[in-house]
C-alpha cells in the first residue's frame, strides 16, 4: 500500500473517530527504518564475530538461528534465541535478544516481542543505540497492543527528551499512542511540534503533516502554520465503510 493510499484511508477512519485504529496505523510507520538499522547492526556484528571465531559454539548458533529467521521460520529461530541468550554473555547476547524480539515480531508475538525489547532496555551492558532502537520498537508495539499513554511514555523514556537521539521517531509514536487513547488535542499538539522540529527528518515532518491533516488540522504544508478545519468529506459521524486495520 502506498503511502497516499495509506493516508486517505487515515482521513476516512478520523471522520468516524476511530482513533485507535487510526493510531495503529500511524505508529509502524514511525520507525520501521529502526528496525531494519537494528537487524542491520546485528548481521553486521554476527558475522565479524563469526568471520573472528568460527569454531565458537555461539558464534554457530547464532548464525543457525539468523539462517532459520531469514528461511522463514520465526517461530523455531526465537527458540533457538532464548536458548543462546541464556547461554551466552556480552555480544553473543545482546545478538541474540536484538535477533529473537525481531523473529518474535515477525512471528506475531507482539506482547513476547516487546518483553524482549525491554530486557535490551535494561541491560547496561548493550550499546546506547541498541538500546534505544529497543525503546523504540518495544513502545512501537505498546502502542500496536493498545497500551495507555503513560506505559508508551515510559518505554520511550529519554528518547522525548529534546535533543536526544531518535527523538522525533519518539514524539511520533508518543502522538500515536495520544491518538489511539482518543486524546485527539494531545495527538494534534504533538504533531504539530514534530512538523517544527528542525532535527526531524523529512519523512517525519511530512508524516506529521500528513497526519494533521487527516486530523482536520490546516497546516499549509510541513513548514506551515496549523489551524482548525473541519475533516475533509462531511459528517464526521458517517457510516462506517468496513474498513480493518492492517495491525488488528
Amino acid at each position: 500500500m502506498s503511502e497516499s493510499e495509506l493516508f486517505r484511508e487515515i482521513d476516512e477512519e478520523v471522520r468516524k473517530e476511530k482513533f485507535q485504529k487510526l493510531a495503529r496505523r500511524l505508529a509502524p510507520a514511525a520507525i520501521g527504518i529502526a528496525l531494519v538499522v537494528a537487524l542491520a547492526v546485528g548481521g553486521w556484528f554476527g558475522w565479524q564475530a563469526w568471520r573472528n571465531a568460527e569454531a565458537d559454539d555461539h558464534a554457530r548458533a547464532f548464525v543457525s538461528a539468523v539462517g532459520k529467521f531469514r528461511g522463514g521460520d520465526a517461530t523455531a529461530a526465537a527458540d533457538d534465541l532464548a536458548v543462546l541468550a541464556g547461554e551466552a554473555s556480552g555480544g553473543y547476547r545482546t545478538l541474540a535478544l536484538l535477533q529473537r524480539a525481531a523473529a518474535l515480531e515477525d512471528g506475531g508475538f507482539d506482547a513476547a516481542a516487546m518483553e524482549s525489547y525491554r530486557q535490551l532496555v535494561a541491560d547496561p551492558d548493550v550499546a546506547p543505540d541498541l538500546r534505544a532502537v529497543a525503546r523504540l520498537r518495544a513502545a512501537l508495539l505498546a502502542v500496536v497492543t493498545g497500551a495507555d499513554p503513560d506505559r508508551v511514555r515510559q518505554d520511550l523514556g529519554p528518547l522525548l527528551t529534546g535533543g536526544a537521539p531518535y527523538q522525533p521517531l519518539a514524539t511520533e509514536i508518543e502522538a500515536a499512542a495520544l491518538l489511539q487513547s482518543g486524546d485527539r488535542e494531545g495527538a494534534i499538539s504533538a504533531y504539530k511540534a514534530l512538523t517544527e522540529e528542525a532535527s526531524a527528518q523529512p519523512g517525519v515532518r511530512q508524516r506529521a503533516d500528513e497526519a494533521l491533516r487527516a486530523l482536520g488540522v490546516e497546516t499549509g504544508g510541513a513548514d506551515g502554520d496549523g489551524a482548525e478545519a473541519a475533516p475533509a468529506g462531511g459528517d464526521p459521524a458517517a457510516g462506517d465503510t468496513g474498513t480493518t486495520s492492517a495491525t488488528d
